[in-house]
């Protein structure tokens, strides 16, 4: 079973900001947001199914009044809450203390700053570090979440002084607005990539009601692929999130990658035809690829209903148990006898 990390719900699909590598497509023109009174009760019902909720968009804090009051609900329920920002919204170092202090004020647990090369762009980087100094200042935890490809392994930080903050480096993929960007900014490999995928755990409620599996990829998959969960506004969000979790096949994505998908595919349906590409730029290649075919959808949901599937499903989670526990205690060893760095890097999407 699935144990969700963390619920996104992308407020608003508009963004001052056009990124190029813009996977949901949001730009200053883009419409469609979620009513408050609907966010509300997608916070109620996602009570036991997350610890934590993110507030994304677009731009979460286009409208900073009405993130402040999803923030103090979902508080009020118990649940943590984060945000992210492109920081385009900020007009001055002052208005930008003032509506951070203010959402922070209403029980922000953590704020997540998107900046990469793609955002550079807009010449904003004092942008971020208004944002980044009133985090600092509030004792706001800080991460900073940067699109990295192949010519550009690491972002362009703005020098930040003492400001603590934890950097999350996530590979290039191409899909949304990425398509149009050239083929050298993608980790390209010759046949499809291994590696576990963290984001099945993190669904997104988009700007429409529409629920997916994760944040971004999962947007192009079709209505009958496992990865998209349901409509919010059609049926109960907890209902969704219930049978989403219980779902064989995203689990296995989380606990093999899509590559677990294909390999059990090729290796149990060898009459099958499984879709090949010449070359992919991620994970999210093969896991569209898959689940956007209706007929080696049903094959996988026949083989994880089987004792076999069964049995192969069990011994993933114990093996996934035993990693848990020892990158833990690695963890804990590195803690013990080394100070903290001020900034920590993580792969948000796997690579091979």
């Amino acid at each position: 079973m699935i144990h969700y990390s963390v619920l996104g719900i992308m407020l608003r699909k508009k963004c001052p900001l056009r990124c190029a590598h813009c996977i949901t497509d949001s730009s200053p023109g883009a419409e469609g947001e979620l009513d408050e009174s609907f966010v509300f009760s997608l916070l109620e019902e996602a009570v036991g199914y997350t610890p934590v909720i993110s507030f994304t968009g677009g731009e979460a804090f286009v409208d900073p009044e009405k993130l402040t009051r999803c923030v103090a609900k979902a508080k009020s329920l118990g649940l943590k809450a984060t945000a992210v920002t492109g920081c385009g919204w900020v007009r001055s170092e002052k208005q930008a203390f003032e509506v951070v202090e203010k959402v922070h004020a209403a029980g922000l647990d953590r704020l997540c700053i998107s900046w990469d090369r793609y955002h550079a762009v807009f010449k904003n980087e004092w942008k971020l570090k208004a944002v980044a100094r009133t985090a600092s200042r509030l004792g706001l935890p800080l991460v900073i979440r940067s699109v990295i490809s192949p010519n550009k392994l690491e972002p362009d930080i703005p020098e930040l002084g003492e400001i603590a903050y934890r950097l999350e480096k996530i590979p290039l993929i191409k899909l949304g607005r990425a398509e149009l960007l050239p083929e050298e900014d993608f980790f390209w490999t010759d046949s499809p990539p291994s590696g576990t995928c963290g984001v099945v755990l993190a669904p997104v409620v988009e700007y429409d009601g529409r629920v997916f599996a994760c944040c971004g990829p999962s947007h192009f998959a079709p209505r009958h692929s496992p990865l998209f969960l349901g409509d919010a506004k059609k049926r109960a969000l907890g209902e969704i999130l219930k049978e989403g979790r219980e779902d064989p096949i995203l689990e296995t994505i989380a606990l093999a990658g899509s590559y677990g998908l294909y390999k059990i595919l090729k290796d149990y349906f060898p009459a099958v035809s499984v879709p090949e590409r010449k070359r992919y730029s991620s994970i999210c290649d093969i896991c569209l690829d898959i689940l956007k075919d209706e007929e080696l959808i049903a094959k996988l949901r026949s083989f994880f209903s089987s004792l076999e599937g069964k049995a192969l499903l069990t011994a993933m989670r114990m093996m996934r148990k035993y990693q848990d526990k020892r990158k833990a205690q690695e963890k804990d060893g590195e803690e013990s006898c080394c100070a903290t760095p001020r900034t920590r890097r993580e792969v948000v999407y796997g690579r091979s």
